[in-house]
Parts: structure tokens; sequence; C-alpha cells
């Protein structure tokens, strides 16, 4: 099997997206969910743990589904729909519309309880 050249790294499309329903936002609506670029993943991470001063990283439960489902929902073009500061008027809508669109990022993006659990442990 070949070595891959930087090129090839950077020009290989490797981000996946979903379609995820959104019936109560209008008959036939879906809204596009997508797997985090390393540099966005980064971003919401820091956004979702605190480090005190000892170093000791904690999760910040508040707020994470609307930050996560903020950041991973995207145009067609793949931008990012919702800026940080808009995030909190996504937070607005349906709770269960967003636990649907959080779910999809869940999947694309390998958040599990038992991965938060190891970063919280460290």
């Amino acid at each position: 099997m070949p070595v891959l050249s930087k090129e090839s790294i950077l020009a290989a499309s490797d981000l996946k997206t979903e379609r995820v329903a959104v019936p109560a936002w209008g008959d036939g609506a879906e809204v596009l969910v997508t797997e985090l670029s390393g540099s966005a993943m980064d971003r919401l991470n820091a956004e979702n743990y605190m480090v005190d001063d000892k170093g000791k990283a904690t999760f910040n439960r508040e707020g994470f589904l609307i930050r996560t489902v903020a950041v991973c929902l995207v145009d067609e073009e793949g931008n990012c729909l919702f800026s940080a500061e808009e995030a909190a008027e996504l937070g607005k809508k349906s709770g269960k519309v967003l636990n649907r669109i959080f779910d999809a990022a869940n999947r694309l993006n390998g958040f599990t309880a038992s991965a938060q659990k190891d970063v919280e442990k460290n």
C-alpha cells in the first residue's frame, strides 16, 4: 500500500455529513450535520472543558448540547450555520429536535460517555 504524501492527505475529503429530518421546523425540513475537523473539535473541547489553576480539567455540562449542535450544523458547502454567539438563540428551539441533531453529531464525531469519562479522569 502506498504511503500518502502531504498533498494527498490535505486533498482527501474525509469529513462525513448526515442529513437529519426535522419535521417540527417545516414539512420535509432537513438539516446537515457534519463530522468536525480537528480545528473545530479543538475549539469545541476548549469550550466544553474548564481548566483550573492546578491544571485539572472539568467538563462543563451546561450548554454542551447546544454548543455541539451549533458547531455541527452546516450548509451544503460545509460552512458552519451558527457562530458561538448565536448558539444561545439556537438553544431556544425544541429540546426534542435538538436532541435528534445531537444524536447525529454524536454518531459522526464519536462523542461517547466513556470518552467523556476518560477526559474527566485526566
